[in-house]
C-alpha cells in the first residue's frame, strides 16, 4: 500500500475514533473511507479496517447518531468493507450489524410517505444495500435477518412507505394543493408544451381522463407547465415543500424567452403536481358568452322528456348535467349546471365523462346527457392541463425497492424455514406487487426470488393461491420484447406447474396454453422454455386425453 493512502487510512482513523470530532469532520472522513474502498481493493486496506477498529467505531456511529446523511454514508461503508468477503461479513455477524440496518428503517413503518426526505431516503436505501450484502451466501446474517423480523419490517417497509399507489400521499398532496388554489384566481408563469413534443405527451399522461383516450382526446389537447402565486404573492410551490407533501425541484423551464405572465382559474386538482386551469383575460371572447348563456338556459334532464339520443363513443361531445347530489362535489363546480363534456368510457347503466372547460370527470346516468346547443360547438376547452413547476412528487424509489427484492432473493436461497417466515409475514405477497411495477431492475430481483422460492414443494399451490400464475401470464404478454425477462418468467411457469395441479387447473383456465402457443410463434428463442412450461403442464395434469391434445 503507497505511504500517502497508509497516512490518509490513519488520518481517518484517527478522526473516526475521535468521538470529540465534529459531523462535518466525520461526514469527510467517512466520505473519504468509502472511496477508499469502491472498486478492486488491496488485501491490507480491507484488513486494515478491522485491525484499527474502524469498522466497530462504523457499527457504533449507526446506533449513536441520528444525522440521515452521516448513518447513509456509514452504511455505505460498512456494506462496501463487507462486500465479497465473508470474513467481513462473519465479523458483522458477531457485531450484530443487521438489526441496527433495519433499526434504521424502522421510521418508514410509522411516517407517511409525505413526510420523508431525500437524504432520509438515500439512508434507507444504503442500509438496505448493507443488509443486501450482508445477508448474501452468509448464514449467520440470514438468521440474524429472520430472528429480528426483518421479512416483516421489509413488508412493512414496501406497504407504508415506497408505493405511493398504495399510500395516503398522493390523496394528502392533491387536498393541500387544493387547499391552496382551487376554484381561486392565481398569478401564472406559463410555458405552452408544443403538440407532439415528448414534454407535452409526458404531461398529457399524467391526466388519467387524457391519458385513456389519447388518440381521441388528450393528443388534442395544448398542456402547459405553470409556476403559481396566490394574490398575496406566495409562491404554491414553497408552500408544497414546506408542508412536507413535495420535494423542490429546479425551476429549469426548456425555453425562458416563451415563458408569459398571465392570470389563471384553477378549476380542478389531479394530484400534487398537475391541475387544470381556465386562463384568464381582460375581455371574454363573445362565442364563449354565447355558450355560456345557451347552457343556462337548458332546462335539467326531467323537463327535457324523453333523453335525447346521444352518441356514446369514447371522445364524443355532448351536454352533461352536473348534479353535486349524484356525483358530489366535483372540483370547483358546486351548484347544478349543465356543462359541456366528452364521452370518456360507457359503463353499465352510466357513463364516465369529462367536463372539458373545467377539466373534472364524473359518472353520470345516461338521461343526464343531451345533444349540445349550436353555441356551444367549435369553442375551444377552456380548461387545460398544467404541470405545476419548482416540485416534484415524493418518489416511490424503485431502487430501494430492488434491494428489498434482492434481500429477499438471498433469503429463499436460505433454509426452508426461512421461506416458512416468508410465507407468514407475507413476502410471497410483496413479491408478487414487486413484479408488476414499471422499473425493470426491481422486476428481476423479484422474479429471481420467485423462481427460487417456486422450487419448494410446499410454496408452489401458496403462490397459486396468491395469483403467481395469473401474473406470470400477463408478465409474458407485457415483455414479449425483452428476452432475459421472458427466460425467467418461463422458468417461473415451469416451476409453478410442475407437480401442482391446482397450479394446472389455473393455468388452463387462464388460456395458459393459448398465451404460450403465441411465445413459441412470436418470439424467437424461447421456444425450448416455452416448451418446457408446456410439457410441465402436461406432466402434471392427470387426464391422458388432455396429453394427447396438447400433443395434437
Amino acid at each position: 500500500v503507497p505511504t500517502c493512502v497508509q497516512a490518509q487510512m490513519e488520518s481517518i482513523r484517527k478522526i473516526l475514533t475521535d468521538i470529540s470530532c465534529s459531523e462535518g469532520e466525520t461526514n469527510a472522513a467517512l466520505e473519504a473511507l468509502a472511496e477508499l474502498y469502491c472498486g478492486d481493493v488491496h488485501e491490507d486496506i480491507r484488513k486494515f479496517a478491522f485491525t484499527s477498529g474502524i469498522t466497530k467505531r462504523l457499527v457504533g456511529i449507526l446506533r449513536s447518531l441520528s444525522n440521515p446523511s452521516l448513518l447513509a454514508t456509514a452504511a455505505r461503508c460498512l456494506s462496501l468493507i463487507a462486500y465479497g468477503n465473508q470474513d467481513a461479513k462473519t465479523y458483522f455477524a458477531r457485531l450484530k450489524a443487521i438489526p441496527v440496518f433495519l433499526s434504521l428503517c424502522e421510521p418508514l413503518c410509522k411516517t407517511s410517505a409525505h413526510k420523508m426526505e431525500e437524504q432520509r431516503l438515500l439512508l434507507y436505501e444504503h442500509a438496505l444495500v448493507a443488509v443486501r450484502t450482508l445477508t448474501f451466501q452468509n448464514s449467520d446474517n440470514q438468521r440474524l435477518f429472520i430472528d429480528n423480523g426483518g421479512v416483516k419490517r421489509l413488508v412493512a417497509v414496501c406497504n407504508s412507505c415506497l408505493s405511493p399507489e398504495r399510500t395516503t400521499y398522493r390523496a394528502e398532496a392533491a387536498d393541500k394543493l387544493a387547499t391552496l388554489v382551487l376554484g381561486k384566481k392565481m398569478i401564472c408563469r406559463a410555458l405552452n408544451a408544443t403538440k407532439g413534443s415528448p414534454l407535452h405527451s409526458s404531461t398529457v399522461k399524467m391526466f388519467p381522463s387524457l391519458s385513456k383516450n389519447e388518440s381521441a382526446i388528450g393528443s388534442q389537447y395544448p398542456a402547459y407547465l405553470i409556476d403559481l402565486a396566490n394574490e398575496e404573492q406566495h409562491w404554491i410551490a414553497d408552500q408544497m415543500i414546506e408542508a412536507n407533501v413535495a420535494l423542490g425541484a429546479p425551476l429549469e423551464w426548456p425555453d425562458e424567452s416563451a415563458v408569459k405572465w398571465t392570470c389563471v382559474r384553477v378549476t380542478a386538482v389531479e394530484d400534487g403536481g398537475h391541475v387544470w386551469c381556465q386562463f384568464l383575460s381582460k375581455e371574454v371572447h363573445s362565442r364563449v358568452t354565447k355558450m355560456v348563456e345557451s347552457l343556462e338556459s337548458m332546462s335539467p334532464p326531467g323537463l327535457l322528456g324523453s333523453a335525447t339520443a346521444v352518441a356514446m363513443a369514447a371522445g364524443s361531445p355532448c351536454a352533461l348535467y352536473y348534479d353535486p347530489a349524484i356525483c358530489g362535489p366535483r372540483g370547483c363546480l358546486t351548484v347544478p349546471q349543465w356543462c359541456r363534456g366528452r364521452v370518456l368510457e360507457k359503463e353499465e347503466g352510466r357513463v364516465w365523462m369529462l367536463a372539458v372547460d373545467y377539466g373534472i370527470t364524473m359518472h353520470v346516468p345516461p338521461t343526464h346527457l343531451a345533444s349540445l346547443p349550436q353555441p356551444c360547438l367549435g369553442v375551444p376547452p377552456q380548461a387545460v392541463p398544467c404541470k405545476l413547476m419548482g416540485v416534484k412528487p415524493l418518489p416511490p424509489s424503485f431502487i430501494i425497492l430492488e434491494h428489498i427484492a434482492g434481500i429477499m432473493h438471498n433469503m429463499v436461497l436460505g433454509s426452508s424455514l426461512f421461506i416458512n417466515e416468508i410465507k407468514v409475514f407475507h413476502g410471497l405477497d410483496m413479491l408478487l406487487e414487486l413484479v408488476q411495477l414499471p422499473d425493470r431492475e426491481c422486476v428481476v430481483e423479484a422474479l429471481r426470488a420467485l423462481v427460487c422460492a417456486s422450487h419448494w414443494a410446499d410454496i408452489k399451490p401458496e403462490l397459486g393461491q396468491h395469483g403467481a400464475v395469473q401474473v406470470a401470464l400477463k408478465l409474458s404478454a407485457l415483455h414479449k420484447s425483452d428476452t432475459d425477462l421472458m427466460h425467467t418468467i418461463m422458468s417461473l411457469l415451469r416451476n409453478l406447474l410442475a407437480g401442482c395441479h391446482e397450479n394446472c387447473e389455473v393455468f388452463k383456465r387462464e388460456g395458459g396454453e393459448t398465451a404460450l402457443g403465441r411465445v413459441l410463434h412470436e418470439i424467437k428463442g424461447m421456444e425450448v422454455l416455452a416448451t418446457a412450461v408446456l410439457c410441465s403442464f402436461s406432466a402434471t395434469c392427470a387426464k391422458g386425453e388432455r396429453k394427447r391434445n396438447l400433443a395434437e
